[in-house]
């Protein structure tokens, strides 16, 4: 019985989504919503900055006017002075942007955390009024028992042993169904907890949004390194920074990790990155020679005359006369049977 109360308590449960929806499919989406509007906004924060990166990028190029030059010399301190400032507003909003999002997915833990335990509250619930039921079908038999013992004259130990025992029944019962709850009975098994599974799923979906947010935001604070460069756009300075940075000819790469490498070679221009890493088959932007694909190691090297070997036509005997094949074998020495017995022994 206490088994069947926690699986319906279960089922019961599962089926408070409409239209048998996943469980916490509402919740994950607006967390998600929630992500997204936050990432929204720092990068509405992102352009303004970018509009205003004119107060402190220098051109870099070099042909570029001499006065030009001096100009930007003069100006370098307060130039240095306003990215700076720029650079901590930054780090206080996507400061504040992470704090919103980790309350965001903290609050979803904490609802799922006090969802779950007022379930188990209500299967506790559950358990204690088929409890009180029982024993008051117990106490009603002891009653009706103990009124016949009373005006009777031969009533033994034993009848008495079974008029209590009545009431260590429900007793047990309550014992049994709280291991049952608690997912520690073992006989009669605890059913599986139908919930377990649903949350986990639920906890996977909200660590994709997570992760999700993640590396949004980390693209979004790569556009901000970008931003707050002293150095403009498209120059050479600004393009070869970075350990993973490459240009495929008509935009600038960060990262490689996760790209398609076969798409991003067809765009390079040949000899681009061999510059910077050196010249060599094997490396994006240089002619690969197309190779043989080997097994076993085969060494390449080209033998010298006197090493090759010579077909000799002579040393065939196969067609050729009794005269011919003795003269052919003659310096070959001979085993004899006792030779050949006494190795094999």
């Amino acid at each position: 019985m206490a088994g069947k109360v926690k699986v319906e308590i279960g089922k019961k449960s599962e089926g408070e989504e409409e239209d048998e929806r996943p469980l916490g499919v509402d919740i994950i989406n607006g967390v998600q919503k929630d992500g997204e509007r936050l990432l929204l906004g720092l990068s509405g924060w992102l352009r303004k900055a970018e509009a205003r990166s004119i107060d402190w990028k220098v051109s870099g190029r070099a042909d570029v006017d001499a006065a030009i030059k001096q100009r930007e010399e003069e100006t370098k301190e307060m130039r240095e002075a306003i990215v700076k400032k720029e650079q901590e507003k930054w780090a206080q909003v996507v400061g504040k942007v992470e704090e919103r999002f980790g309350e965001i997915v903290r609050k979803l833990e904490g609802d799922v955390h006090e969802w779950y335990v007022g379930i188990r509250e209500t299967e506790g619930a559950e358990v204690m009024r088929i409890y009180t039921d029982v024993k008051s079908i117990a106490q009603k038999a002891q009653g009706d028992l103990g009124l016949d013992y009373a005006w009777l004259e031969d009533v033994t130990y034993n009848d008495w042993q079974r008029y209590h025992e009545l009431m260590r029944v429900p007793e047990r019962f309550l014992q049994a169904a709280k291991e049952m709850q608690e997912g520690t009975s073992t006989e009669p098994a605890s059913p599986e907890d139908p919930l377990i599974p649903a949350l986990d799923a639920l906890n996977a979906d909200l660590q994709d949004v997570v992760r999700g947010f993640l590396f949004s935001l980390a693209n979004t604070r790569s556009r901000a390194t970008r931003a707050f460069s002293p150095r403009a756009a498209g120059t050479e300075d600004e393009e070869s920074d970075g350990f993973f940075s490459v240009n495929d000819g008509e935009r600038r790469r960060d990262d490689l990790r996760g790209e398609d490498l076969n798409s991003v070679k067809k765009g390079v221009k040949e000899g681009t990155i061999a510059k910077k890493v050196g010249e060599g088959a094997g490396v994006l932007g240089v002619k690969e020679k197309a190779e043989e694909v080997k097994i076993l190691p085969i060494d390449n090297t080209p033998k010298r005359a006197e090493e090759e070997v010579i077909f000799d036509a002579s040393t065939v005997v196969i067609g050729k006369d009794k005269v011919q094949v003795e003269q052919a074998l003659k310096d070959i020495p001979l085993e004899t049977p006792a030779e050949v017995r006494h190795e094999e022994l």
